[in-house]
């Protein structure tokens, strides 16, 4: 390589002597390693990672622990509410609709929404059932995710 010194280490401030940057130039990207002693043992070079004894105190991990606890209850909350809302509104609409005639019942049936699609839902489909069961339980939405990640990455 014309712009590094053979054998020995470049310092950051005799760097910009050495490399030459110009329309036309090649830009010529390399690395450094100075290797040090040190008195720590091999099987115990992580521990000052690891441990965190030092850098994060127990009651920070209570207080995630915890709060991330009641954030999952109170939206299990809101969900539950939202469900009990509109199945009292359904189950009040069928009682209302018991006492009607069968003149005033038939004017009253119209579903709307979830209820007209509900018999479908759960029915397998009437070609290939079973391979339909194999591909959804398999994790076909997996692979579709990954090649559509693939295919917007490229």
């Amino acid at each position: 390589l014309d712009t590094c010194i053979a054998n020995s280490h470049m310092d950051r401030g005799i760097i910009e002597n050495y490399q030459r940057v110009a329309p036309g130039e090649n830009v010529i990207y390399t690395y450094d390693v100075m290797w040090k002693y040190s008195e720590t043992a091999w099987a115990s070079r992580w521990d000052v990672y690891l441990t965190e004894d030092h850098m994060v105190p127990a009651q920070v991990h209570w207080y995630s622990i915890t709060n991330s606890i009641l954030v999952v209850l109170f939206l299990s909350l809101l969900v539950v509410s939202i469900l009990v809302r509109n199945l009292r509104r359904d189950i009040a609409g069928y009682n209302a609709m018991a006492a009607l005639t069968d003149e005033e019942k038939e004017e009253e049936q119209e579903e709307s929404g979830w209820k007209l699609v509900h018999a479908d839902v759960f029915r397998p489909p009437s070609s290939f059932p079973m391979a339909y069961c194999i591909m959804v339980g398999s994790g076909a939405q997996i692979g579709l995710c990954g090649l559509a990640t693939i295919a917007c990455s490229a």
